[in-house]
């Protein structure tokens, strides 16, 4: 026999129905985006941390640094794989670092070879991320702007003009050197043997970094030294051979003429043969 609902049985139900929907429900979805949020950050902990200034002063004083790391901390921003870490001053110079969220900060205990080896190689997974971005700005600072290549650029820039071409430039094609597999393997090997000779007697290693000859691994390299000028490309190889035949380089050079907007890729040898790798070209 079916049970007979009273009027007030049915309006109990009815007010119990409403408050599981109005308080209860509620409390719960909230309860359980409070548990979402605290694992969320329990678990992405790891992946916020960054290596403190402390800690990178030691990686430093380890591999035979004496400057002073000065902290700049920038708020990171999600989507933003780099932010400005630190700088770091030794000698009158001055360097600054951007590095990555770390995702897995380790303790490494790099000695000047190890500091080498860092850089040079390619990133090894086991590393992280921090730790081969601690050196690079020593070896870039030194390797694409160095004084020694700033001051081939000015040479060759003012034998030029003396020689008749019209507001030339000099300057390389690319921020960085244009490396394959065969020519990085060289390029490490002469890197690693330049530094450990101006390291070997005074345990220095920025200030031997700064001795490195930056033309000579642009040499080494596949990237272009760009010779640009209001002057026709004609002209360029009308006074070439009365330059000092020490401003030529072995490597690739780009000569340009800005007024024509044309431009020819050229590569000098050892025997001081030119040789074109790519004949008139419009600018683009």
């Amino acid at each position: 026999m079916m049970k007979k609902w009273t009027f007030r049985q049915l309006w109990l139900y009815y007010l119990l129905f409403v408050g599981v929907a109005l308080f209860v429900l509620p409390a719960l979805l909230l309860l359980l985006m409070l548990i979402f949020t605290l694992t969320s950050a329990y678990f992405s902990g790891e992946d916020e941390e960054v290596m403190e200034p402390r800690s990178i002063a030691e990686i430093y004083q380890k591999a035979g640094l004496q400057g002073e790391v000065i902290a700049a901390y920038e708020p990171w921003v999600p989507g933003d794989i780099d932010r400005k870490a630190y700088t770091y001053e030794e000698g009158g110079l001055s360097y600054s670092f951007s590095i990555p969220k770390d995702k897995d900060p380790i303790e490494p205990t790099y000695d000047f070879r190890g500091m080498i080896d860092l850089y040079t190689h390619p990133y090894q997974s086991k590393r992280s991320v921090a730790d081969h971005l601690l050196f690079r700005e020593f070896f870039d600072q030194a390797l694409y702007n160095g004084e020694n290549l700033k001051a081939y650029q000015n040479d060759l820039t003012k034998a030029l003009e003396n020689l008749g071409l019209k507001d030339v430039q000099v300057q390389l094609e690319t921020p960085y050197y244009y490396l394959d597999d065969q020519t990085r393997d060289l390029f490490n090997r002469e890197l690693k043997k330049d530094l450990e000779a101006a390291n070997k007697n005074d345990y220095v290693p920025v200030y031997g970094i700064n001795t490195l000859d930056s033309v000579k691994y642009w040499s080494l390299s596949s990237s272009y030294m760009v010779i640009s000028s209001n002057s026709s490309i004609e002209q360029f190889w009308e006074v070439k051979d009365k330059v000092d035949p020490k401003l030529w380089q072995v490597g690739y050079y780009k000569v340009e003429d800005r007024a024509s907007e044309v431009y020819s890729r050229v590569h000098l040898d050892k025997q001081g043969v030119w040789t074109a790798v790519e004949d008139l070209k419009s600018s683009p």
